[in-house]
């Protein structure tokens, strides 16, 4: 972190070199700089005020003020931070819905360099612990992006706490800063340490030769031109701060926690038992937020899929999964697709493997918790299976004479705006030829056997096919399958 620290330096003067005087124009531009984790920009605006943000992990720093040339100093500009209560332990929340109704916490692991002590803790009430655990052993910072506690338990953990030592304001000994946060409705946390602070530091020195930001005589950044527009928004959002424009998007975004309060422990309320070391597993070691979240939910899908291949019996575990995923609509999405696919596969499997009564369950299972949830999708390979779906139904019709299976897949599945003439499953055509040959449905068998032979099922399988064995001599059949 000690590039955070000469960035803040950076804020506050500027010395052009070899000029008696200051033509103020010269300054105003954006200067930034690019880290593999971080970036930092400066606005300078002609109208004398300025805008610095920096963005690193779960560490979003955003101060404006005014500059000026020094009045003291020669070539000298001074940069004056607009009076503000930074929090120095940001912390941000999300409300994913997770499927297993537990609380994620992560701390960015980067912001935690160089912060003396760094501490958590968590209450089930209002009332503060007396005790708080470090997050890592003393001189021992791992130096890895995330750290991620165990879940929580909701009933357990209402409040959160970050701390971290400070120089007690009259220099006396050291003292433990905590904030206090109410999680509320978020169930994804993360907490980030700002060791930028409340107060700009001692002012630092640097030259503008050639458009060239330099910094202790080593380059920092080349200014670039800001254009009106550039400015505009600048000053629109960062200094006046108005709020940014919602986004149209449905995707979560982060919302900043405000924190609950503010208290001082002394040092002695530190344990020695820190909750992170460089041995952790993995777990340990994972970020939160919407992408990984929807990496472990689809490994648990998969997992409860193959487990229903293997065992049948088991697949209430899939749907139940694929039906809570489906409700929640920032993430319908994501999952319907997938969903759709291997709801289909599951049940050709079973009826493959001659399951006849464990496929009935499962198909009727899916009528009544998946399919309603996605009947509606104009997804073209989410509708196809839902052919897929019409189409074992057929044939479990045909295992079982079961009336009520029939009116699902035409009333249901089907409805009233399918058309066989414009369907792209032949297997489908083929089967509804057959459970309409075996009702002596012949308008609409013949109208479903010109449909699968369009897609190239062949007058062989027909005529072996002991379901149009009436028709077999029928003048009409023998011309549709020909």
């Amino acid at each position: 972190m000690a590039h955070l620290l000469r960035l803040s330096f950076f804020l506050m003067l500027f010395v052009v070199s070899g000029c008696a005087t200051v033509d103020q124009s010269v300054f105003v531009g954006k200067y930034s700089e690019r880290q593999q984790e971080s970036r930092s920009d400066l606005f300078l605006l002609d109208n004398n005020t300025f805008c610095y943000t920096f963005m690193g992990g779960s560490l979003n720093i955003v101060t404006a003020g005014s500059w000026t040339t020094s009045n003291e100093e020669k070539n000298t500009v001074v940069l004056k931070e607009r009076e503000s209560d930074k929090n120095i332990h940001p912390a941000q929340g999300q409300q994913l819905n997770r499927l297993d109704n537990k609380i994620s916490i992560v701390v960015d692991g980067y912001s935690i360099a160089d912060i003396n002590s760094a501490v958590f803790a968590i209450s089930k009430d209002e009332t503060p612990p007396s005790k708080f655990r470090p997050l890592l052993p003393k001189h021992n910072n791992t130096g890895r992006a995330y750290y991620s506690f165990p879940l929580f338990i909701p009933d357990d953990t209402k409040y959160f706490y970050v701390g971290s030592l400070e120089k007690n304001p009259n220099n006396e000994a050291n003292r433990l800063q905590v904030t206090q946060y109410k999680i509320g409705n978020n169930d994804t946390i993360r907490i980030a340490f700002n060791n930028l602070r409340n107060r700009l530091p001692t002012p630092f020195n640097a030259q503008l030769i050639d458009n060239s930001l330099q910094l202790n005589g080593q380059h920092f950044s080349q200014k670039t031109e800001l254009n009106q527009q550039e400015q505009q928004t600048v000053s629109k959002y960062c200094v006046a701060q108005e709020p940014l424009p919602k986004s149209n998007q449905k995707e979560l975004e982060w919302t900043t926690l405000t924190r609950n309060k503010t208290l001082y422990f002394s040092e002695e309320s530190i344990t020695n038992k820190p909750y992170f070391n460089k041995n952790d597993n993995k777990e340990a070691r994972k970020s939160n937020g919407l992408n990984a979240l929807v990496k472990d939910e689809k490994n648990l899908l998969e997992q409860q899929y193959n487990k229903a291949n293997q065992d049948i019996t088991t697949y209430n575990e899939f749907l139940t999964t694929a039906e809570k995923l489906l409700k929640i609509e920032q993430r319908q999405s994501i999952y319907i697709k997938d969903i759709s696919i291997k709801s289909a596969q599951l049940l050709v499997n079973t009826i493959a493997h001659g399951k006849v009564k464990a496929a009935e369950q499962l198909f009727n299972a899916y009528v009544t918790t998946i399919y309603p949830l996605i009947k509606e999708s104009t997804n073209k390979q989410v509708q196809y299976s839902v052919l897929v779906i019409a189409s074992q139904g057929t044939i479990l019709y045909g295992a079982t004479r079961d009336k009520a299976i029939l009116t699902t897949v035409l009333d249901t599945l089907l409805g009233s705006d399918f058309n066989i003439e414009t369907t792209n499953n032949a297997t489908l055509a083929y089967n509804l030829a057959c459970i309409h040959s075996l009702n002596r449905n012949k308008p609409d068998m013949l109208k479903a056997i010109k449909a699968a032979r369009k897609m190239n099922k062949t007058t062989e399988l027909f005529m072996k096919d002991g379901d149009f064995a009436f028709y077999r001599t029928d003048k009409d059949f023998l011309a549709s399958i020909r």
